[in-house]
């Protein structure tokens, strides 16, 4: 709907292809494992007592399942695209933060 895919009149649902079907079902599950990590890294960094590390984690976790359960609801709002992105760029920050934290720990 709203010109997807490109092409589709606004406010039409389309047919989608299998293409496309398979694309949403991969970034479906995509984003619901990188929640899953987040949530996994959380309780790492909680055993190890790290509350930042395990707050940061917890925080881009539940932000960007909110963020992911909004697009996926089929809302083409401003405020919930803008949200999305936004946890997105959080949740990026935090795989690169959590990537050079243990580049560092182990060299």
């Amino acid at each position: 709907m709203n010109g997807f895919p490109a092409g589709a009149p606004a406010g039409h649902p389309a047919t989608v292809s299998l293409h496309g079907v398979l694309h949403l079902v991969a970034a479906g599950l995509g984003f619901l494992c990188l929640v899953a990590a987040c949530v996994v890294m959380a309780r790492r960094f909680a055993a190890e007592r790290r509350r930042g590390w395990m707050a940061y984690s917890m925080l881009a976790g539940v932000a960007f399942l909110a963020a992911f359960a909004g697009l996926a609801s089929g809302s083409a709002s401003p405020v919930v695209v803008l949200g999305f992105w936004s946890a997105l760029i959080l949740v990026w920050s935090w795989m690169a933060a959590v990537a050079v934290h243990f580049y560092r720990r182990v060299s």
